[in-house]
């Protein structure tokens, strides 16, 4: 039974470290010992045969008196880069309700160019202008012509996009090609000012209002 837990037999040569030599056809207690022992510092056991258990990594390292200091936990994240909100690499989404997905999905992307993502039988989902909106089965959003801006009143809530100038004029384009009417015409506000933009308020055939500014360059959005 003991050559059997040893995985070698009587008369055997093929045990690794030479165990065989030491381990003969008629073992007594004390062999039996010497080609445990033999075993476990061969193959980092321990000398019991009922007891074995393999050495542990930290088994192996050198003692030492003084303790290890521990690393600092590293971050996945820049934090020079997550001192403000401008700062993040991000992606805006908004979900909004319409009550024909398929009404919704002619317009927004046949007339307004907007990729199509996943969808169920209930949301659809769309890239718009470079972010995210989800339209979802539902009744839209009630709005008032509350938003003074300039001469105008506005419909609040709206949501939009900001666009360089030739591609808002693509698209006002599209829009009157498809009779679209507008709540706002497309027109330029602020002129010579800043924050010099052109501007046009319409809604999908839902009646969520939209707004598409165009600017001569995008980084003269926030110039005061």
């Amino acid at each position: 039974m003991w050559e059997s837990c040893l995985g070698i037999a009587r008369g055997s040569s093929t045990m690794p470290g030479n165990v065989a030599d030491i381990v003969h056809p008629s073992p007594t207690r004390r062999d039996r010992k010497i080609a445990s022992v033999h075993l476990g510092l061969k193959w980092g056991v321990s000398a019991s045969p009922t007891r074995r258990s393999f050495a542990s990594p930290e088994s192996t390292r050198p003692v030492t008196s003084e303790p290890r200091t521990p690393q600092p936990l590293r971050s996945p994240f820049n934090a020079s880069t997550m001192t403000a909100a401008t700062q993040v690499r991000s992606l805006f989404h908004l979900a909004y309700h319409v009550r024909n997905l398929n009404t919704a999905r002619s317009f927004y992307r046949d007339i307004l160019g907007c990729e199509e993502g996943r969808s169920t039988d209930t949301w659809v989902d769309f890239n718009f202008f470079g972010h995210q909106i989800s339209l979802h089965l539902g009744e839209p959003f009630a709005t008032t012509n509350t938003g003074k801006v300039g001469n105008h009143m506005v419909p609040m809530p709206h949501l939009g996009a900001i666009l360089e100038l030739p591609d808002w004029e693509a698209l006002a384009g599209r829009l009157k090609k498809a009779d679209t009417q507008f709540v706002i015409e497309p027109q330029v506000r602020f002129e010579g000012q800043p924050g010099e933009q052109w501007t046009m308020f319409f809604r999908d055939p839902c009646g969520n209002p939209i707004e598409i500014k165009g600017f001569r360059s995008l980084d003269t959005v926030y110039n005061t």
